[in-house]
């Protein structure tokens, strides 16, 4: 059966999954963020979505990949006057929806 993992009054864009050591890695642009949450091997959440990044003119695209217990998470960022500034990176500390 279907679940869903997002509540249904988030903005949800481009999510992106992959498997991981422990379930999987979920990551989604939001208006100007980039959230993402680790599931276990059923889809269930392992705690709340976290931040990724806030970018002031939007971000878009997300990636991500698993690298042991962690997650490799790139992104596009628009700038000023709507043009594309090069791809942003940012590695996640421990488990997706986790804090570090």
């Amino acid at each position: 059966d279907p679940r869903n993992i997002i509540p249904d009054d988030v903005d949800v864009r481009s999510p992106v999954l992959v498997g991981s050591q422990r379930g999987f890695g979920l990551v989604w642009a939001s208006e100007n963020q980039i959230y993402g949450v680790e599931l276990d091997p059923d889809g269930a959440p392992l705690g709340v979505p976290s931040l990724v990044v806030e970018a002031p003119h939007g971000a878009l695209a997300p990636q991500v990949a698993a690298v042991g217990g962690q997650y490799a998470v790139a992104w596009m960022e628009y700038g000023p006057a709507d043009r594309i500034y090069p791809m942003g990176v940012y590695l996640a500390k421990g488990a997706l929806g986790c804090a570090p």
